[in-house]
């Protein structure tokens, strides 16, 4: 391989714009035993030792860790089937149960067989409750004394504003004939 070459690729490689291929291609030259005494530096970029032990220990790994990969998949799936079952369980437990419940209520049934016992009864209720309404108006009545008592200051006070409307008046009068 020529100089240049080698050259060009070197300057790609650390502007990592290589592609596979031109890595492979330094790889190889850095692997001769010749190599530029300028360029030794960065044979042990390129060459390895033990490469071969590397690759295998990556091909292990990878072994290992799709077999995880898969034994993951195989308890996902099955807590998948777990949650799904117990899902259906629970919905099955809750409508057996409101069917139970429906099951047991009785029948409705009016209170009253007679309905002159129903009239005097719902006669009864009427009257207890007109009684505590009028309680609560009498204590009311206080309340309707001071209304009324403000209403009759009111019309007393009508004539008075109309007094002090007639004295404003005057008063203007008085200001415009001290000018």
């Amino acid at each position: 391989m020529k100089k240049e070459e080698i050259s060009r690729l070197l300057i790609k490689y650390f502007e990592a714009e290589t592609t596979l291929g031109e890595e492979k291609l330094l790889e190889e030259f850095f692997r001769q035993e010749e190599v530029p005494a300028e360029w030794e530096p960065y044979r042990v970029w390129f060459v390895k030792p033990g490469r071969e032990e590397a690759s295998a220990a990556v091909h292990s790994f990878n072994r290992e860790t799709m077999a995880l990969i898969g034994r993951n998949e195989k308890q996902r799936r099955l807590r998948t089937w777990r949650v799904s079952v117990l899902s259906i369980a629970a919905s099955l437990i809750l409508v057996m149960g409101t069917l139970f419940i429906i099951r047991q209520q009785r029948p409705w049934r009016d209170s009253f067989d007679d309905p002159e016992a129903a009239y005097a009864c719902a006669q009864t209720t009427l009257l207890y409750v007109s009684e505590k309404y009028n309680q609560g108006m009498g204590a009311l009545h206080p309340v309707s004394r001071i209304s009324d008592a403000s209403f009759t200051l009111d019309r007393g006070f009508h004539s008075l504003r109309k007094g002090f409307a007639e004295m404003s008046k005057i008063n203007r009068f008085n200001q415009l004939t001290f000018l």
